[in-house]
């Protein structure tokens, strides 16, 4: 049997707007397949509608697009109140804070966040941020070969 090997690749210019990730839900946990079973991933990008695929093997399949809150997103706030986000995403549902607070966690920019408090004058701090985003699901399933090794590349571009 193959040892089947998925990248992704995205042009530099979305780099700082797309982020690829495998769909734990969808996959229940998975994280190996084999031949013929659909693994399946997200896109989180500012407007996924707009994102465009290519695949050099394989049969990709469009879930269309979706929300959902991504939970457990950890951020330290050292020498900013500032930080860039794991993810594009479209509002800060919610935020703990861990020993210091620096009060309100805000939206600055799509992948962007802010405190309230400078870590500065309040102290460095550290909050579990759960995250709105929008994101794209795919599916890909790759036939059967006879090759040792066989790499699949997944380009997404657009937007």
């Amino acid at each position: 049997m193959s040892d089947v090997k998925i990248s992704f690749v995205t042009p530099e210019s979305m780099e700082s707007g797309v982020v690829i990730m495998l769909d734990d839900a969808a996959n229940k946990g998975r994280k190996r397949f084999i031949y013929g079973e659909t693994a399946w991933f997200r896109v989180y990008a500012q407007r996924p509608d707009a994102v465009l695929y290519s695949s050099s093997a394989g049969s990709i399949i469009d879930a269309g697009t979706a929300s959902g809150v991504l939970d457990d997103e950890v951020y330290t706030f050292v020498e900013s109140r500032e930080l860039k986000t794991n993810v594009p995403f479209r509002s800060v549902s919610s935020w703990k804070w861990y020993g210091n607070s620096l009060g309100n966690i805000s939206k600055t920019d799509v992948n962007r966040i802010s405190s309230d408090v400078d870590p500065k004058d309040g102290g460095i701090a550290v909050a579990k941020v759960s995250l709105l985003a929008d994101y794209r699901r795919f599916g890909i399933t790759v036939p059967a070969s006879n090759e040792p090794e066989f790499p699949v590349v997944i380009y997404v571009y657009g937007e």
